[in-house]
């Protein structure tokens, strides 16, 4: 049984143990040619970056993945069993549907989950309709089992395991850090406590840098630019963390900052806006609206993932999210000097669900008294909302959806933002087809 994993303790103390680290894929296939072809694609170390055993990232913001390989399902069954007693779970497998001989896929997946339910179970298969009926017949809807049709390219196993990954270590830390307290308290002061330790962590970098301008003037630009990148990784990662729990919402962020970034553009061409909207703005707006849901983070998962009607009283618990999220934002904005695009994410993420009537949430504001961004917002989420696949709602046809934006929907949004929407729906054509037929959105900017 050959693996990346070094049986150094101390390295598997640091990814058995501690559930913000757990990276660990085991892959179930009777052909060494799969194996090698996912290990390639997991491990950067043919890239040019650290070996194995090293910071675990690619490029700072890809992970380094560690893998295992079993080549039967009773072999990935000991493996799993192994790395349960050690501590030190796998969070993903990639299981071969299609097997000559012994258990097929699907009971692999099985027996594996009855020794860890956690274990989030990519079904690889040739057959994607055939393997979906199985699947649905053995086990039924999971959102700890998904298909991957061979044969597959590098980036859609990488996408996958971190995708996957990051669930699992979200569960895992909702499970540890929430116990016996409500969940929309804990997950609030977690978003409060990531914030703070990450723009602090930017300060004394900025600071660092500021101390030797004078004598490193080019270093200081280049380290200021990959500050930037790390501050732009890290809030989408936050925001990331709120949708993770949702397994339904997809590329919505990416989407939602590409419909945002398209509208806020052509406002600052054309209309009453082209003097409040400057660079600034287009880059806080860019950076700000991932983090328009943040506060979901706060909401149970029974509400936020309920898929029939929600009671009034559960209803009234979800529009909290933009309380809650507001008011994280806000503290950690007023505490630092370097965030000012956190102050425009607070506003967004407080009054988005505001009508330009006056009968939206949380705060019952009408026309101009809504911020400009949360106006922009409104119509991007609205937008992505109606033409996604949600637990409680099919999609709805972009045509439809901008036939209720524009006739059902009028006393909802600014006048004139909605003109811009009308005048670009075009792109937000583009952007919804780009990430229904590649799995991702152009670049705007």
């Amino acid at each position: 049984m050959d693996s990346t994993w070094s049986e150094s303790p101390a390295r598997a103390n640091a990814l058995g143990t501690n559930p913000d680290m757990n990276r660990r894929v085991l892959v179930v296939d009777p052909c060494a040619a799969v194996h090698q072809a996912i290990r390639a694609a997991l491990d950067p170390h043919d890239e040019g970056t650290s070996p194995a055993g090293g910071s675990g990232t690619r490029g700072d913001c890809v992970p380094r993945f560690y893998v295992d390989s079993a080549y039967r399902g009773e072999e990935a069954v000991l493996r799993v069993q192994q790395a349960a007693y050690e501590g030190r779970p796998y969070a993903v497998a990639f299981v071969e549907a299609e097997t000559p001989s012994g258990w097929s896929g699907v009971e692999t997946v099985e027996r594996l989950w009855e020794i860890d339910p956690e274990l989030h179970a990519v079904v690889c298969t040739g057959d994607s309709h055939a393997a979906s009926a199985a699947l649905l017949d053995r086990v039924g809807e999971s959102d700890h089992l998904l298909l991957l049709r061979k044969p597959f390219a590098s980036f859609e196993v990488r996408l996958l395991a971190a995708t996957l990954c990051e669930k699992w270590n979200s569960a895992c830390r909702a499970r540890v850090e929430m116990h016996n307290l409500e969940a929309w308290v804990m997950n609030s002061q977690r978003v409060l406590q990531l914030l703070q330790e990450s723009h602090a962590t930017l300060e004394a970098a900025h600071l660092a840098a500021k101390n030797r301008a004078n004598k490193l003037a080019l270093l200081v630009q280049q380290r200021t630019v990959e500050a930037i990148g790390t501050r732009d990784v890290a809030v989408l990662t936050l925001a990331q963390l709120a949708e993770s729990r949702d397994p339904e919402t997809g590329l919505h962020l990416e989407r939602m900052r590409s419909y945002t970034q398209v509208l806020a553009d052509h406002l600052s061409r054309r209309g009453p806006y082209v003097d409040q909207i400057d660079g600034r703005f287009l880059e806080d707006i860019f950076r700000a609206s991932p983090m328009h849901d943040i506060g979901k983070v706060g909401i149970p998962d029974g509400i936020l993932l309920k898929p029939g009607p929600l009671t009034r009283r559960e209803f009234d618990l979800m529009k909290q999210h933009t309380v809650i999220g507001a008011e994280a934002l806000r503290h950690v904005a007023e505490q630092s000097e370097y965030a000012n695009f956190l102050h425009m994410a607070a506003e967004i993420a407080r009054s988005h669900h505001e009508r330009w009537d006056g009968c939206g949430y949380p705060d019952g504001l009408r026309a101009a008294e809504i911020s400009l961004p949360a106006r922009i917002v409104a119509i991007a989420d609205v937008f992505d909302a109606m033409t996604s696949v949600r637990v409680y709602k099919d999609a709805v046809d972009p045509e439809r959806a901008r036939w209720m934006i524009e006739e059902q929907e009028r006393g909802h949004f600014d006048p004139d933002v909605l003109e811009a929407f009308r005048e670009r729906y075009a792109d937000f054509l583009e952007i919804h087809a780009a990430a229904q037929e590649h799995g991702g959105v152009p670049s705007l900017r």
